[in-house]
């Protein structure tokens, strides 16, 4: 049977005490909302990313109103599963935001759904500002369709508005959010890309901690407002992009296999029978 999370059992949970809460949200959902010194104190885990979930993505968001004990920014990760229909479980304004991503990008046949870890929540009564997720979910679907890397540690948040990748509230509650998690590899940074409308706002809200990326302003074209980001996590260039990119993209160092030798990929597509990438 799935936990309902609501606002108001959040709100009644919290007021009984800081354990109660987190027993009640359970070891998952408390391992991403929950502050990070009340994690540390109660010897809750962050979640570890995950590996090889080509459609897995983090939205993220503000809490609507201050809940006792929740962090600043909360971290959901969600799903695209082929030949689905989005999950009721999902935050409802998710569903919404999932049609016009599949809408935007011409892709049919993905569902959304809460991430694996998350399977035993229900979360479609829970009031969230979800446009904001457009971004995100936008470019973990199209990993999904077209491959890529997946690289947990680089986020993205930004709304569709029609005429492009628009500016959404709260950047710092989402810098938060990123800096919480703390998924990225030894010696690198988690990446957050924002609208450009965002862009100096997160400039000066940013620590050292989080590397900083911006979508191009005005282009209508969801694709291409993605692209740089799509480069970023290795999915392939269209044939709309400069050969430039496209010889870049072919003659990357590639290896399938960490330890073994990194051929360019034009080699490796040869070697597969496959032709040029």
């Amino acid at each position: 049977m799935s936990k309902t999370i609501t606002r108001e059992r959040l709100c009644q949970r919290s007021s009984g005490g800081l354990r109660e809460l987190a027993d009640w949200l359970g070891q998952a959902l408390a391992g991403y909302w929950l502050k990070t010194e009340l994690r540390t104190e109660l010897g809750i885990a962050t979640p570890k990313p995950w590996a090889g979930r080509h459609g897995a993505a983090v939205a993220l968001f503000a809490p609507t109103e201050q809940v006792d004990g929740l962090a600043e920014g909360l971290p959901l990760p969600m799903q695209w599963r082929r030949e689905a229909a989005d999950s009721d479980m999902v935050p409802a304004g998710l569903s919404t935001v999932a049609e016009s991503v599949r809408r935007e990008l011409g892709i049919d046949g993905w569902g959304l759904a809460l991430a694996r870890d998350l399977d035993d929540y229900d979360l479609s009564e829970l009031p969230l500002a979800a446009e904001s997720a457009w971004a995100a979910l936008a470019a973990a679907l199209v990993v999904a369709c077209e491959g890529g890397a997946v690289r947990p540690w680089v986020f993205a948040t930004g709304a569709w508005d029609g005429h492009g990748i628009a500016r959404v509230e709260h950047i710092k509650a989402k810098l938060a959010a990123v800096r919480s998690l703390g998924w990225a590899p030894e010696g690198q940074r988690p990446v957050l890309w924002v609208p450009a409308g965002n862009y100096d706002e997160a400039r000066a809200a940013i620590t050292d901690e989080v590397e900083l990326k911006s979508y191009p302003a005005g282009e209508t074209k969801a694709r291409q407002a993605l692209s740089e980001h799509l480069y970023s996590i290795e999915v392939p260039p269209t044939t709309d992009e400069p050969l430039a990119r496209r010889r870049d993209y072919a003659n990357r160092p590639y290896s399938a296999v960490p330890g073994v030798p990194r051929w360019p990929r034009a080699v490796v597509a040869v070697r597969r029978g496959r032709g040029w990438p």
